[in-house]
């Protein structure tokens, strides 16, 4: 593979019941509503590997023990993790492109209620492969579709898109992040 560039960035948030037990709804900071949850003994859906780590963190930054009972911990993730989080009342971490999808079947039983901390951000990465190590590789029309999504009118687009029904902002530009000499 050869050197990565950034593209874009999405976000996953914590989702919870509307009643919001914990009252960390408008909240940007993750941590800080990572421990309004344990403290108010309110409980998080674990949610496969790269939402646990995140909780990981939050919990360590926030000083509350996730082995406690207020995690459900389990093998679950993806669409069965947040089936869980809904049917239990319980919250969880989640992106926001699939909770859209989900969010129909999910009946109004999970809501968004923390968004716009920085560590929610995914970022996403365009890798070109590298033509001297795999054959058959395009690599002029690579780093042309490459050079297209990291161009100034790819980026604006990208910042510019809102989901229908949804006013908030899902996707952020992260080509600025390379070199210029890139």
């Amino acid at each position: 593979w050869l050197f990565p560039k950034t593209v874009f960035a999405n976000q996953v948030f914590i989702l919870g019941p509307p009643g919001d037990p914990a009252d960390i709804r408008g909240m940007h900071d993750a941590a800080a509503a990572i421990k309004r949850i344990a403290t108010a003994g309110a409980k998080l859906q674990s949610n496969g590997h790269g939402a646990n780590y995140l909780l990981d963190i939050l919990s360590e930054s926030a000083g509350v023990d996730q082995n406690a009972a207020w995690v459900i911990r389990s093998e679950l993730s993806g669409k069965a993790a947040i089936e869980a989080a809904a049917r239990s009342g319980a919250y969880i971490i989640w992106g926001l492109p699939p909770f859209l999808r989900q969010q129909k079947s999910l009946a109004g039983a999970l809501e968004i209620m923390v968004a716009g901390d920085p560590i929610f951000q995914r970022i996403m990465v365009s890798m070109l492969a590298n033509p001297e190590k795999l054959t058959g590789v395009r690599i002029e029309a690579a780093r042309k579709f490459e050079k297209y999504l990291t161009s100034p009118r790819a980026q604006a687009k990208i910042r510019e898109y809102r989901y229908p029904g949804l006013e908030q902002q899902a996707w952020w530009p992260a080509g600025r992040h390379n070199s210029p000499a890139d």
